[in-house]
């Protein structure tokens, strides 16, 4: 906001709102899931679509063998809930139109 000011500009109080990131508290045993998850973020199949009559891409799961990669940065987590977690992140993106 203070550099509009300085341009000599405004910023609408709904474009501060969007443009503001989101801050969440995560446990700290979700620590490793999220990690994992926010690294696989260019890591998605695809497929196209059609939406409202205009070509989309469709996110349709993970690459599972990224994920593998990405888990092993974490040898010391029980695998199978590292992965559990991730699923259920990437199951929520699907779930809201990915």
């Amino acid at each position: 906001m203070e550099d509009a000011a300085a341009l000599g500009g405004t910023v609408s109080p709904e474009l501060l709102q969007r443009c503001r990131p989101a801050v969440c508290w995560v446990p700290r045993e979700l620590w490793p899931a999220l990690d994992v998850f926010s690294r696989l973020a260019t890591q998605w199949r695809t497929r196209e679509g059609v939406d409202r009559g205009r070509s989309v891409i469709v996110r349709t799961g993970l690459r599972y063998d990224s994920l593998w990669r990405m888990a092993s940065l974490y040898p010391d987590e029980p695998l199978d809930q590292l992965i559990s977690d991730v699923q259920v992140m990437e199951l929520e993106v699907l779930s809201n139109g990915g």
